[in-house]
């Protein structure tokens, strides 16, 4: 069985980042890592031209710290903690680092003179480069070991009352020779009962398994192992066994020394499942990272089939999340519910919030209404996740060969609450992503709204305006039919010859009746009207145009936001004409990469905040509203000034929270600062502040990174 921890494999961000956000956001895990009792550091190699030659504590917990009798050693290189490391502990620095070099694991012993100790050091590497030692205090085995071998004479004694677990085996048969009193202590079992028992009866490997493995001893000088050990009371413990083949009386025998490392082994593989977790988070579903423990969860407790449900917020029923692959389940109905009363055994872990284990599912009844997989399961454990005071999911693992125990409980109990707090993070933040997107419609919805409002105005006039010469073209459209036929009748009166001066007259008479001269000079006059007309309104088009054009959310293009300004502008003066003037000093700034309809949704919602602003003071003139761009070698930024009523320090603080307004009920939805935020700060890495001068009004400024 391997005793070191597994390779990781680390995704592509910083690892640094990966440990700090570790670290912030599972403060329970962490306290487990500080008060630990095997010491811990995680390290990164330090390479010069392209040889590494030394390696650089990124992190220790307390155990590590009193070891080497230092403290804030984090930081700090190996070379500084150990002067002349390279040289007295070489083999100390070359193992770990060739360990984050391959990526294959080792355990050494070395004896640190500086330290005067024994240390058991465990090796592996999360990324290449990069590696974590856990460290055990193994002088006491080290001298008791070396005890032996300097006096035979001395052993009864030392071997009695040592408080180390020994014991001295026959290797051909098993037998228990003898075993000490902690060896006592450990198992439940008195010496003397020790003594008429065979090491078969307690390492959990096959008879003939163990056998092999005495041979092995035999055959070394001394050989290490690392089994999993039944005690009296039916618990299992992982232990470390060093053997020495030693002979007493002439009769070859082997000397063992037992450590318990079931909480050293938790704690590796919490360090090792943890950073799985987080690796796998940042490109997978929650599903995947569910399956992920609950795989986990199946291979410590050698259980062949499992199952996770999230509980309705009623806590009335179950949903399907993950299954096992040879369970009679399938995927293909995940997230539909079952309810509680007819779970059996889930309920009851649901119902008295503790985990549930029963042997022997023969004895429960089934509902029919139960999923059929359920029908499979012959013993089963139940782990409840509780938070908030309430259960949100439950992980099932059922088939074990053999009865679970309080250490299949402790396994279970790990992986789902580790993974769980991982999950729910990832679930809140999609939660979280949802609203936002619904409230950026909404408030994207409420600008339409406006913006068609002021469309329909804008369009208006220069409609209207086109109407009114399009009737007077129309009349002199008329007019010019009317002295056509005139000209038409007096050409025939010529051709035909009958011509005379009284229907010159008539002619003349009827042109200064239409006012011939001044219609042909009006009409020139009244398309070109119609022509700005239609300019005006071509141009209020294109600015809608403008401002509707869609980039995707990640996709940013050069813009230039002077004349995102003037669009804007253009587009809302009918909120603002009857109410303030637009005073402008726009920068001759450079263009910078966004998303331009997030930025001018931005401008939107300042400029309408301010008109808003000016409106409510019902004043009798006009506001002014200024609007100024500039930039520097860092940042290109934008600020609007209003000369409103300005915002009140108590609620300065809240403007930029979601809903937060000051507005009277069904004015406002709240979301307009708070979108204007997440699009400066959180999607274009700009800032953006408010304040108040003493003079009054508000002032609005933001800046985006050049």
């Amino acid at each position: 069985m391997n005793h070191s921890c597994n390779r990781l494999d680390i995704g592509h961000k910083e690892l640094r980042h990966k440990e700090d956000s570790l670290i912030n956001s599972e403060p329970c895990q962490r306290s487990l890592i500080n008060f630990m009792r095997n010491g811990y550091a995680y390290c990164q190699v330090i390479f010069e031209e392209g040889c590494p030659l030394d390696f650089i504590y990124k992190e220790v917990n307390a155990c590590y710290e009193n070891f080497i009798c230092l403290k804030n050693i984090a930081g700090r290189k190996a070379s500084e903690i150990f002067p002349g490391a390279v040289k007295s502990y070489r083999e100390f620095i070359e193992k770990q680092v060739w360990v984050a070099e391959t990526g294959i694991s080792d355990r050494f012993e070395i004896y640190m003179d500086s330290l005067k100790l024994w240390l058991d050091i465990s090796v592996c590497s999360p990324k290449k480069g990069y590696f974590v030692s856990m460290i055990d205090n193994i002088t006491e085995r080290k001298q008791a070991e070396e005890a032996l071998r300097e006096s035979e004479s001395r052993f009864r004694k030392l071997f009695q009352e040592h408080s180390a677990i020994m014991m001295v085996i026959e290797p051909d048969t098993g037998r228990i020779v003898d075993a000490n009193f902690a060896a006592a202590g450990f198992y439940g079992w008195s010496v003397k009962e020790l003594r008429r028992m065979y090491v078969q009866e307690i390492n959990t490997l096959p008879s003939e398994e163990v056998k092999k493995e005495m041979e092995k001893s035999c055959s070394l000088v001394q050989n290490y192992f690392l089994f999993r050990h039944r005690r009296a009371d039916g618990s299992i413990r992982d232990v470390d066994v060093f053997s020495n083949k030693v002979n007493i009386a002439g009769k070859p025998l082997l000397y063992s020394v037992i450590h318990d490392v079931t909480e050293r082994m938790r704690y590796e593989f919490l360090v090792t499942f943890r950073l799985r977790i987080l690796q796998l988070a940042e490109t997978s579903s929650v599903q995947v990272l569910l399956q992920t423990a609950l795989d986990e969860a199946q291979r410590l407790t050698q259980s062949t089939i499992g199952f996770v449900f999230f509980l309705s917020k009623d806590q009335m029923s179950l949903s399907l999340q993950a299954c096992s692959p040879n369970s009679q389940c399938s995927m293909d109905g995940k997230g539909e519910e079952t309810l509680l009363d007819n779970a059996g055994l889930w309920a009851d872990a649901v119902r008295e919030r503790r985990t549930v284990i029963e042997n022997d599912c023969s004895v429960l009844s089934n509902s029919k209404d139960i999923p059929e997989c359920y029908l499979q399961v012959k013993r089963e454990l139940v782990v409840p996740i509780i938070r908030d005071d309430r259960v949100v999911a439950i992980m099932g693992i059922g088939n074990k060969p053999g009865e679970y125990d309080e250490s299949d409980v402790d396994w279970a109990d790990i992986l789902v609450n580790l993974t769980w707090d991982i999950v729910a993070k990832i679930i809140a933040e999609e939660e979280r992503e949802k609203l936002h997107i619904q409230l950026h419609h909404s408030q994207k919805m409420d600008m339409v709204c406006q913006l068609a409002a002021g469309l329909a105005h804008e369009i208006n006039n220069p409609l209207n305006f086109i109407a009114i010469n399009f009737a007077n073209i129309q009349e002199a459209v008329s007019d010019l039919k009317i002295m056509v036929k005139e000209y038409q009748a007096v050409t025939k009166k010529l051709e035909a010859g009958a011509f005379s001066p009284l229907d010159l007259q008539k002619l003349h008479q009827k042109e200064a009746e239409l006012a011939l001269d001044t219609l042909v000079n009006d009409i020139p006059v009244i398309l070109a009207e119609s022509r700005r007309g239609f300019d005006r309104t071509t141009s209020i088009i294109n600015r809608i145009r403008n401002l509707s054009h869609q980039e995707t959310v990640d996709k940013k293009v050069a813009f230039d936001i002077n004349k995102g300004i003037i669009d804007i502008l253009a587009l809302t003066r009918h909120e603002y004409r009857l109410c303030a003037n637009i005073k402008t000093a726009l920068g001759k700034v450079p263009l910078f990469h966004c998303n331009p309809e997030q930025i001018k949704q931005v401008l939107f919602n300042l400029i309408i905040n301010s008109v808003h602003a000016i409106q409510s003071q019902r004043r009798r003139s006009n506001g002014i509203i200024t609007i100024n761009t500039w930039f520097d070698s860092a940042n290109i930024s934008c600020s609007i000034t209003d000369d409103g009523p300005g915002i009140p320090d108590a609620i300065l603080k809240n403007i930029f929270n979601p809903f937060f307004t000051t507005k009277s009920p069904g004015k406002g939805t709240g979301l307009g600062l708070s979108i204007t935020w997440d699009i400066i700060v959180a999607k274009h890495n700009g800032t953006i502040s408010v304040e108040t001068p003493a003079e009054g009004g508000t002032v609005f400024t933001f800046s985006f990174p050049r």
